[in-house]
């Protein structure tokens, strides 16, 4: 019976160690999959496969590995832990794993605590036009469906692969994420169909996708003539994968989102920095969309998300810096001039400021700029801090006006307040040629607007409700959301950066430009101005394109509605607005593409 016992439990050993044999065989012949590094994720102009030090913030192609007794055995395979490069063997504890990183296509081995391991290296490329160019990226299609399928988009493309022989795939898989990670869109399975490699390579053979097309808008995805297009967000990213769940074993390599490419030109992504305001109607009233603060923000947030979407097909995308539910100013905005500039012929000024009277006299034959300098002065002595601006000339005034805004110590705005007789309030400046005004914002009968005459000035109102909340920052746009405009079917309006202007790089948008969304992109086409530099639209002197963002009288909610940019408007925006610019407004971001694109020709390997 003991004699039995003993085999059994023999016999049950060997069954345990088979099985530890066959498992570890398993792990053994596991096939590991990793795409070439050509992309630039840490932006410093070389490929990651050159690198030394890495960015392991985001995605990135390399595999994360177990720790334990790591030996990469050739020279196509690197090894990092962390961010920084080591050599090919280490040692480390389970719980620091190691990214292996490949920098040519091919078989490579590697081991783990002794056991051999193989990966199979592969290559990622855009092909478009006849040429495959490494790292992968695409922009987004500015093309009307019309074009689609005729092989007109300049930005479709198809994704080559090159693969060790016998290794190509079958099939690759798109998905595509938002800036918070969220997952946008999947295409797939795509079928690699063979294809002669671009440059001569020993023992290597490629494959192309058919030609697929990236899309800002889920109405451009959703379209008929859509074929093969991915809803992608700038700022977000694409992975491209061998199998529709992402496993352990298999790299995913990233299709980068830039600006249209030229030739010569390393495509560029830019970001444009916002500060929003929404204003109450009056002191505790409603925002003027979405009903409460919290409305507002995510009504807000959803119309910047439409109008980034139409700008990322020039490469731009939106920090938003600043979002806030605000109250209308206090009367803390004097004006030297009002609207009239003219010269002095003597007079007095008479104003409370925070409750402390202000008297001051001048005489004649001053302009409107050297009344407000010596008043001014005499703020200052109250012991105010004071804002100066000059304002453009209107066309119907002989001199330009200025502007003072007056705060405490600490930057608030105060309330200025004309003296009164009684229950009625005098004049604040006794003197017929310069007048003085208080800048009052009261948006419950709608915001003043500028006209033709006053274009460069803005209105009163205006400049009260945007010099009393813009930053001092020029290089970043304010937007103002406001509940209507008085006496009109103004739904937006601009102001651009030029000499004389008031106010430069502001927006003002209504309830109603808000509420028109798709139908008008009215904020995105108020951008427009801002980042064209550009005060008209393309069809008022030349052919009326409903489907162009800059048209002036576009409303269309479907696919041929106000949403297209042109090569040549995403020209003039790095131009006007970019690095060279007189006022920078684009900050160029790095693209996670190298300063060389590696473009495939006979002459070149890997």
């Amino acid at each position: 019976m003991k004699l039995r016992r003993i085999v059994g439990c023999l016999l049950l050993s060997g069954i345990a160690l088979s099985i530890s044999a066959t498992d570890r065989a398993r792990a053994a012949s596991t096939p590991w999959t990793v795409w070439v590094d050509d992309d630039d994720d840490d932006g410093d102009g070389q490929p990651d496969r050159v690198a030394s030090e890495l960015d392991t913030s985001g995605l990135d192609e390399r595999l994360r590995v177990a720790g334990g007794r790591l030996d990469l055995g050739g020279e196509g395979l690197r090894l990092f832990v962390g961010s920084k490069l080591v050599t090919s063997k280490a040692s480390l504890p389970r719980s620091k794993p190691a990214l292996i990183q490949a920098r040519a296509v091919g078989r490579w081995s590697f081991s783990v605590d002794g056991e051999s391991q193989q990966v199979t290296a592969l290559r990622a490329y855009r092909v478009a036009a006849g040429k495959w160019i490494a790292p992968l990226f695409a922009s987004v299609s500015r093309e009307r469906p019309g074009a689609w399928g005729s092989g007109q988009d300049p930005e479709a493309f198809a994704v080559g692969v090159r693969a060790p022989m016998g290794a190509l795939p079958k099939q690759i898989w798109l998905r595509s994420y938002s800036q918070t990670k969220r997952e946008l869109d999947v295409r797939g399975p795509l079928t690699l169909r063979p294809r002669p490699c671009p440059s001569a390579q020993a023992q290597t053979e490629c494959g192309v996708s058919e030609s697929l097309r990236l899309v800002a808008t889920n109405v451009d995805r959703a379209h008929p003539k859509a074929g093969l297009a991915l809803q992608v967000e700038l700022g977000g990213h694409v992975e491209l994968g061998l199998s529709e769940h992402p496993s352990d074993h298999s790299g995913r390599q990233e299709l980068h989102l830039v600006a249209p490419g030229e030739t010569g030109k390393t495509p560029r992504v830019g970001q444009v920095r916002l500060r929003v305001h929404v204003l109450r109607q009056g002191a505790g009233g409603s925002p003027a969309v979405g009903g409460t603060s919290e409305g507002a923000e995510r009504v807000m947030r959803r119309e910047l998300r439409d109008s980034a979407a139409l700008w990322s097909q020039c490469g731009l995308r939106f920090a938003v810096e600043q979002l806030k539910v605000v109250e209308p100013p206090p009367s803390g905005l004097l004006s030297i001039g009002c609207e009239q500039g003219a010269m002095s012929a003597g007079g007095v000024l008479q104003l409370n400021v925070a409750d402390r009277p202000l008297q001051l006299s001048w005489p004649a034959g001053l302009d409107p700029r050297q009344v407000a300098v010596r008043i001014r002065a005499a703020i200052e002595r109250l012991g105010f801090a004071v804002e100066f601006s000059d304002n453009g000339r209107s066309g119907y005034s002989d001199l330009p006006t200025v502007d003072l805004l007056v705060r405490d110590k600490q930057g608030k705005l105060l309330s200025l307040t004309a003296v009164t007789d009684g229950e009625r309030p005098r004049p604040l400046s006794s003197d017929a040629g310069v007048s003085v005004c208080l800048g009052e914002v009261a948006l419950r009968d709608g915001l003043d607007h500028f006209d033709d005459f006053n274009a460069s000035s803005g209105t009163l109102e205006e400049r009260s409700l945007v010099k009393a909340l813009q930053d001092g920052d020029p290089a970043s746009i304010d937007l103002f959301v406001v509940p209507s405009f008085a006496s009109s079917g103004r739904i937006g309006e601009s102001f651009i950066y030029s000499a004389g202007s008031s106010m430069r790089n502001v927006l003002i948008v209504d309830r109603a430009g808000i509420r028109a969304g798709s139908r008008s992109y009215v904020l995105a086409h108020e951008l427009g101005h801002v980042l064209l530099d550009m005060p008209g639209h393309p069809d008022d002197f030349g052919v009326d394109d409903p489907g162009r963002l800059m048209d002036s009288d576009a409303s269309e909610s479907s696919v041929f509605g106000p949403r297209r940019l042109s090569l040549e408007d995403c020209r003039r925006v790095w131009s006007q607005s970019g690095a060279a610019a007189p006022l920078p407004l684009i900050q160029e971001v790095a693209s996670g593409l190298p300063k060389q694109l590696l473009v495939e020709s006979p002459s070149s390997d890997d």
